[in-house]
């Protein structure tokens, strides 16, 4: 009988190494991509702030309202688009709806997609929808954990470059 339950627990653990465990909510560290491009001005002298909302039926648990906010407003701060002017200063608003941790399998996808708006003295100046998946293959690692933590670094990374390239693109053609 011990023998049936040792030989039990230990083909579950098996299976939670090699198919991964979605995670709990995670620290904003692992949103911010590594390498972001940084303006050498300002592209707008005003200061920004940010507010999130989570469409709670399709966003995972390891995705809060704060870790998402400090990430976007670090994110946003090292691109250094924005300045220190609190004139008219810029909001960002984020509505995430839908982020995903991958499932089991050989291949792992993590997605998050979030709608922006970008509003200065209460007027909507620039919308954008933005979508990344992030992908883990079999043959880039053998742990399930593993590979849906680079699945889920990659939808994030991913998510917030773009976000970061598109935000520079309308600032760049905006007139100060």
């Amino acid at each position: 009988m011990i023998r049936i339950f040792s030989l039990s627990i230990g083909i579950v653990m098996t299976l939670l190494f090699l198919s991964g465990c979605a995670p709990s909510a995670i620290s904003p560290v692992f949103f911010i991509p590594k390498n972001i491009e940084m303006s050498k001005e300002p592209l707008a002298q005003e200061d920004f702030t940010v507010k999130v909302t989570l469409e709670k039926e399709n966003v995972e648990e390891y995705i809060t309202g704060n870790n998402f906010q400090i990430a976007l407003t670090e994110s946003i701060k090292r691109a250094n688009l924005f300045g220190s002017g609190n004139i008219n200063p810029f909001e960002l608003t984020a509505n995430v709806y839908k982020a995903s941790s991958p499932s089991f399998g050989a291949t792992m996808t993590s997605e998050l997609c979030v709608k922006y708006t970008l509003s200065q003295q209460n007027k909507s100046i620039w919308t954008k929808d933005v979508c990344y998946k992030g992908l883990a293959n079999w043959d880039e690692s053998f742990s399930g954990a593993t590979r849906s933590l680079m699945a889920f670094n990659r939808a994030n990374h991913g998510h917030m470059t773009l976000l970061i390239s598109s935000l520079r693109e309308f600032l760049s053609g905006r007139k100060m």
